[in-house]
């Protein structure tokens, strides 16, 4: 009786063994961890394809040129279910939204030259990408945000 027993939970497990990797992936995907992350690659994928990168220069190639921050602008932009109680300021935006808003800047903060310095300063500073490096980034990111608290 025993051994039937466990020949047919046996059995059950080899036929339906995938189920555990399903479940586990469903977890994992319902975690803010990987809402995050998935969020972040949605945003950049979103930018990299739909905006000119050399046209577009971020707040990072600012401080490098050490432009005043109020000649940049920044941009919020959410992924997934969020609701506000206000009215959104302009520069907050949807994923879709965000192309239109940046586009909609078109006043030249940088010269032609500028731009090229700014970007070989930028490859040359940055840091090789990997698991290393992702965690000392989040380490600093708590950092900065517990300092801020």
């Amino acid at each position: 009786m025993i051994t039937a027993f466990w020949s047919a939970l046996v059995g059950m497990l080899g036929a339906y063994w995938y189920l555990l990797f399903v479940f586990v992936a469903i977890g994992v995907v319902k975690t803010p961890w990987f809402k995050g992350l998935a969020g972040e690659f949605q945003v950049n994928l979103l930018l990299k394809i739909r905006l000119l990168g050399d046209q577009y220069c971020l707040k990072t190639r600012g401080n490098l040129l050490e432009i005043d921050q109020h000649a940049l602008f920044s941009t919020v932009i959410f992924i997934g279910d969020s609701e506000f109680k206000t009215t959104m300021p302009s520069n907050v935006t949807y994923a879709g939204g965000a192309i239109s808003y940046i586009t909609s800047m078109q006043q030249r903060i940088l010269s032609a030259s500028q731009v090229e310095v700014t970007k070989a300063a930028t490859e040359s500073g940055r840091l090789a990408r990997g698991f290393a490096t992702s965690r000392r980034h989040l380490a600093h990111v708590r950092k900065v945000v517990t300092s801020n608290e």
